[in-house]
């Protein structure tokens, strides 16, 4: 027994230092989190940011031809992803290649958009802005608009998307949790006497929320 005037720690004291470091867990541990997902978040952001900048480069060494669509699911290690590999150099004229950097765990989709309504329904006037363009057999220039969309599996509330139509990258709320792309899949491309046509997927996350009408 601990006589008084003795050191000691009571029971008391125990008992209170075990609430305090309980306290100071529930209140560090949402925060740490917090700044975890905020971390993962930019991570998507970025990456959506890096594929539409590789993809403008793509278009500038092509002429003003997009690619053709494609998704990438998320992976556990950081992947490039070489643009020139689904499209052949003959039909470019140029042999460089433009990448497209994934980070771990980000599943990114891209695919072409003319669609004439917005995510609510709305009709859109005829795009005259674009991130590329197609010419038919006519020699007729249509403008050929895009989109790219971003999650991280860590963080599936928010997704990111970028719409050449303004130019900008969005976060949109992902209430069911949908990934960017589930798949790994390359868009077709079909060859004409004087380009290339494009056969688009679409994705995943933007058929489960029926976006832009698609």
């Amino acid at each position: 027994m601990w006589h008084r005037g003795e050191s000691g720690i009571t029971v008391a004291q125990l008992l209170a230092a075990v609430i305090i470091g309980c306290i100071m867990a529930a209140i560090s541990v949402p925060v740490f989190m917090g700044v975890q997902r905020a971390a993962w978040d930019m991570v998507a952001q970025l990456d959506v940011k890096h594929a539409q900048n590789s993809i403008t480069t793509y278009i500038n060494a092509s002429g003003g031809d997009v690619p053709p669509s494609f998704t990438k699911s998320a992976k556990s290690y950081k992947r490039t992803y070489v643009l020139r590999d689904f499209q052949h150099s003959a039909a470019l004229g140029d042999t460089s290649d433009v990448e497209v950097s994934l980070s771990p765990d980000v599943s990114l989709c891209y695919t072409l958009a003319n669609n004439t309504v917005d995510e609510n329904g709305v009709p859109l006037a005829p795009s005259t802005v674009g991130g590329g363009h197609t010419t038919a057999a006519d020699g007729t220039t249509t403008v050929q608009n895009y989109r790219i969309y971003g999650t991280n599996k860590n963080s599936l509330d928010h997704f990111y998307v970028y719409d050449s139509r303004d130019g900008s990258v969005k976060r949109k709320p992902n209430p069911d949790r949908i990934p960017a792309a589930s798949r790994d899949t390359e868009g077709t491309v079909m060859f004409r006497g004087n380009g290339v046509q494009y056969e688009s997927n679409y994705c995943d996350i933007e058929l489960h929320y029926r976006l832009y009408g698609s």
